[in-house]
């Protein structure tokens, strides 16, 4: 697998947020279009401007002018059509310096609509400027006004300004507003108004994801999926083992008593305990959780367990003591007591510091780990009492 730039990377990203957010219910065929049904993808930039092209022209739409007249008035243009004007509809035009432009739209060989399409795809570089440059010298003296047009999902404005942003909201709404009449062309009446369908059913409409699609966007997607969820392995287990160190340096050297660590990579719990907390009988010992998760959510916890078979007979004879002795200790940390869905924890802190901007910084990320295990260190010497006593007792 190659490796793939981060410039790369991030607009590949942007690509996917972008058809991600439009992707519908695999399961409600109400979706379905003509262009789905005939195996074209629902985002398929061709074939949404090839079904435009159709509906516009009044030479094959079946509906007449008032669909082109409608998009007219969207531009605010001064032009009225009507039956005898002469319309010409190209797609993909050819400029002098063979770049093409999505359409080209004449009317009476008097005034241009040039228009580019992008769905989820980027404006390359110079494109907007481009067109206009070359049309403007390809067709002067020869039409009298040049209307550009930028037509995207969400009205999108193109780099250059000349170009009319137009979503397709705005186009829905102007071919709505087309008197069709399926009596007199029911086939050509369906075909204008699948148009529609299809414009709102994917795009406007607020239904769930789809499964199918979204897969599909995986699947084009995977190389950089892949690229990126390797990068974060190899950061996340840079992070783990960076954590770890902290941690078990802070506990030897400023700790009193000797400590055992058990951490695991592939594990989301991780421990620190004095030998003498764990035995057959009782398992009294802090636990760190961490996984990958705490990178994507920036949180982690810090904890006391009370575990092992006899934990109840000590939770009995020694829980209260503990309570009383390790409540202003919690109370001035934030710490909770008997909190969250494990009945075998005791007290427990979450931290939020796993932020982006603090991993990048050693030194910060070691203050707030150090500030973490000093929160809880206060609780080592009662811990240590009432073990003793329950052992003795």
């Amino acid at each position: 697998m190659k490796l793939i730039t981060l410039n790369e990377a991030e607009r590949q990203l942007k690509r996917i947020h972008d058809i991600y957010q439009f992707i519908k219910d695999e399961n409600d065929q109400s979706t379905d279009s003509i262009l789905t049904i005939i195996g074209r993808k629902f985002h398929d930039e061709n074939a949404i401007s090839d079904y435009l092209a159709y509906v516009l022209d009044p030479q094959f739409n079946g509906v007449g002018h008032q669909p082109l007249n409608n998009f007219l008035k969207l531009l605010n243009s001064p032009i009225e059509l009507s039956d005898a004007d002469h319309i010409h509809i190209e797609r993909e035009y050819r400029l002098p310096n063979n770049r093409r432009i999505d359409f080209l739209i004449t009317i009476n060989e008097e005034s241009i609509i040039a228009m580019e399409h992008k769905v989820f795809s980027e404006e390359h570089g110079d494109q907007t400027w481009d067109y206009e440059k070359e049309l403007e010298k390809s067709l002067h003296g020869k039409v009298d006004h040049i209307t550009y047009v930028f037509l995207t999902p969400n009205g999108k404005e193109a780099l250059n300004s000349t170009f009319v942003p137009v979503s397709y909201h705005q186009l829905v709404t102007a071919l709505k507003d087309v008197n069709v009449n399926f009596i007199a062309d029911i086939r050509k009446a369906v075909l204008f108004n699948e148009m529609i369908f299809h414009l709102e059913g994917y795009f406007l409409d607020d239904k769930k994801i789809a499964l199918s699609d979204k897969t599909t966007l995986y699947l084009e997607h995977q190389e950089m999926i892949q690229d990126l969820k390797k990068q974060f392995e190899q950061d996340y287990y840079k992070i783990f083992k960076y954590i770890e160190s902290v941690i078990e340096n802070y506990f030897t050297d400023n700790v009193e008593g000797e400590w055992d660590f058990d951490f695991k990579k592939n594990r989301s719990y991780h421990q620190i305990y004095k030998p003498h907390w764990k035995t057959k009988d009782l398992d009294i010992h802090f636990e760190l959780k961490l996984s990958r998760d705490s990178l994507v959510n920036h949180k982690m916890s810090f904890l006391l367990d009370i575990e092992g078979r006899k934990r109840s007979d000590f939770k009995v004879a020694h829980e209260q003591n503990l309570k009383e002795q390790l409540t202003n200790i919690m109370n001035k940390h934030d710490i909770l007591y008997r909190q969250g869905k494990r009945a075998d924890t005791f007290a427990i802190k979450s931290y939020h510091f796993l932020t982006p901007d603090n991993l990048k910084d050693e030194a910060t990320l070691k203050s707030n780990l150090v500030g973490m295990m000093r929160d809880f260190t206060k609780f080592i010497g009662i811990v240590d009492q009432e073990i003793n006593y329950f052992h003795n007792n």
